[in-house]
């Protein structure tokens, strides 16, 4: 994970690794295969590291409304990611080269299918009664949180003076699915 920190994902070496781990070159292949399933596995441990404690706010069961239990998850993540630059860079890597490296692409997919379930599963906390059968799916959800949040890492990169404030993100999209509500085909 330091290497991934310090150099990114494509910058870091084998030997890199070896040097920051006191162990050998054959120790990579030995237990994970190759340099990039390590370096896929350091990615998502880092990423587990940094999204589980916003997940596990949102599934706190406190007295708060739904919206604002979202609001507050969310700025645990934004508020800290300055701090975790070298993780979204490194993330953004692994997304790219997942086009063109199944090891990557697989060991992306589960940890997805990893994120999305625990975020579903916290979101079914918050949505209680209005779940599945009130018009939510937590699944569904999950993957618009997660899609917005990738998106919203793309633009902090891109620019990072202009970052978008979680309760500016939630009033806004808050205010437009009221304004579109009346108007919402019924599922």
């Amino acid at each position: 994970m330091a290497c991934l920190h310090e150099r990114g994902l494509g910058a870091t070496t084998a030997r890199d690794i070896v040097a920051a781990s006191n162990t050998n070159l054959a120790s990579i292949g030995y237990h994970y295969g190759s340099k990039d399933r390590l370096m896929v596995a350091a990615l998502a441990e880092s990423s587990r590291r940094w999204m589980m404690p916003t997940i596990q706010r949102l599934a706190d069961t406190g007295e708060q409304p739904p919206w604002e239990r979202m609001r507050d998850a969310l700025a645990v993540i934004l508020d800290d990611v300055e701090a975790h630059r070298p993780l979204v860079l490194a993330y953004l890597e692994a997304a790219a080269l997942a086009g063109r490296n199944r090891d990557v692409r697989t060991a992306m997919a589960v940890l997805h299918v990893e994120m999305r379930g625990a975020l579903a599963s916290a979101l079914e906390a918050v949505f209680g009664d209005q779940g599945p059968s009130g018009g939510v799916d937590p699944l569904v959800m999950a993957s618009f949180m997660m899609a917005t949040f990738d998106g919203l890492m793309v633009q902090w990169v891109a620019d990072p003076a202009a970052p978008v404030k979680p309760s500016e993100l939630l009033g806004t999209l808050g205010a437009a699915l009221a304004a579109a509500a009346p108007d919402a085909p019924a599922s």
